[in-house]
C-alpha cells in the first residue's frame, strides 16, 4: 500500500468516525442524532430558515396538517397565484416512499423564487411565457376557459421537465405532494414549518 493510499484511507476513516462530519448533508441535525440518512428507507424535511435536515423521526409530533398550512400562506400571500404558494409552502422534503432520494428542494426553491413580484414580472416578460400565453389566448377564442394559475403551473412543469405523462403517475416527480403533515423545526421553533 502507498503512503497516500494509507493517508486517504486513515482520513477517511477518522472522517466516518468524528460525529463532527454527521452534521452534513447527508445527516440528521436534531441534537443527539448521529444516525445517517437511509434515503430508501427514511424521509428528511428541510427547514428554510435554519437551513438543516432532520429525519422525519426525530421530528415530535405534527403541528398541523399541510391543507391548514397552506390555507395560512395562501393568505399571507394573497397576491400571489395560488399554484406558487402550494409549491413554495409543501413540506421540502427528500427520501422514503413520497419523496426519492432527491426530493423536491429544486421544486419548492423555485416556487419560493417566484413569491418576489419582481421575479414573477421578469418570469412574465420571458419569450417562454408569452408565448404560452398567446397560445392560451388562441384557446379561450374557441371557449377554453384557462385559469390564471395554469400559466404559472405550466412554467413550473416546464422548468422541471413535468409532462403530462409524470403528472398522472405517482412514481414520478410532481410539482406538490398533497396530503403531508407539517412538524415545528427542532432549531428554530415557532412557526418554522417543515
Amino acid at each position: 500500500m502507498h503512503s497516500s493510499e494509507y493517508d486517504f484511507h486513515t482520513t477517511h476513516r477518522e472522517m466516518l468516525s468524528s460525529t463532527d462530519s454527521l452534521q452534513g448533508p447527508q445527516a440528521c441535525s436534531h441534537d443527539g442524532c448521529d444516525a445517517l440518512w437511509s434515503p430508501d428507507e427514511e424521509e428528511q424535511r428541510f427547514c428554510w430558515n435554519c437551513k438543516n435536515w432532520f429525519n422525519l423521526t426525530c421530528l415530535d409530533n405534527p403541528t398541523s396538517d399541510q391543507e391548514y398550512y397552506l390555507q395560512k400562506m395562501k393568505e399571507q400571500y394573497h397576491s400571489v397565484p395560488k399554484i406558487i404558494v402550494q409549491v413554495a409552502f409543501q413540506p421540502t422534503a427528500r427520501g422514503g416512499e413520497t419523496h426519492f432520494v432527491a426530493g423536491n428542494i429544486r421544486l419548492v426553491s423555485s416556487a419560493r423564487l417566484l413569491l418576489d413580484p419582481e421575479a414573477r414580472d421578469r418570469v412574465a416578460s420571458e419569450g417562454w411565457m408569452i408565448a404560452y400565453k398567446l397560445e392560451q389566448d388562441m384557446k379561450m377564442e374557441g371557449g377554453d376557459d384557462i385559469d390564471g394559475d395554469d400559466e404559472w403551473q405550466a412554467y413550473l412543469e416546464f422548468m422541471h421537465n413535468i409532462d403530462d405523462k409524470q403528472r398522472r403517475n405517482p412514481m414520478e416527480e410532481q410539482l406538490s405532494v398533497d396530503g403531508q403533515e407539517m412538524y415545528t423545526c427542532p432549531i428554530c421553533l415557532g412557526d418554522h414549518q417543515l
